[in-house]
């Protein structure tokens, strides 16, 4: 998984790129469908699930049900099992691969545009939150606070509620979408 988002860090000629390149492609995009990779994914995402339970971030927007990484799996896990066939599929950027999704019809493009969409609003709620306390974050305060107040508004919502909706929408589209791709138990997603 951390194949798919690698860049290199020092100054490299086109050709220590391109050998770079010839000995990750085939190992991280395979010829054939690796099915394995979706067992693997499971596992993680049910160990990442358990440490959110344990550890009380159910309203992460990052770990917890419907959040950022939920979007990111549902990416990556096409990125592994087809992109060795389907080299549009190795972009680093997961919207990119998204709109690829939906162009391969692997998800509809209902779906792609509505994950797109809670990508986008989750990110930017995320370095709001990141702005708020200058912390490195992905966990929302707790709702009616003057925090949530001021996220609300620095999202663009005239009333709270709207932006609370609107959350809580982006979050249950996502898991819904997660759940029927990876053919999971719903992830109950908690009210802020």
């Amino acid at each position: 998984f951390a194949w798919l988002k690698a860049r290199l860090l020092t100054t490299a000629t086109a050709q220590e790129e391109k050998n770079l390149a010839a000995i990750f492609t085939p190992f991280v995009f395979r010829q054939y469908l690796d099915y394995g990779m979706l067992a693997a994914l499971r596992a993680l995402h049910a160990k990442i699930k358990l440490e959110v339970a344990q550890q009380g971030k159910q309203h992460n927007i990052k770990l917890g049900a419907g959040g950022i990484r939920e979007i990111e799996f549902i990416a990556q896990i096409f990125q592994l099992m087809r992109g060795g066939r389907e080299q549009r599929l190795r972009s680093k950027s997961t919207r990119q691969t998204l709109s690829t999704l939906a162009e391969l019809g692997v998800l509809t493009v209902a779906e792609a545009q509505a994950l797109q969409a809670a990508y986008v609003f989750l990110r930017n709620l995320e370095h709001r939150l990141q702005y708020l306390d200058d912390l490195q974050t992905q966990h929302l305060p707790k709702e009616g606070s003057a925090d949530w107040k001021v996220l609300a508004q620095s999202m663009g919502f005239v009333e709270i509620a709207d932006f609370t909706q609107q959350l809580d929408l982006h979050r249950q589209v996502v898991n819904r979408i997660f759940n029927a791709v990876f053919h999971v138990e719903s992830s109950e997603i908690p009210p802020v």
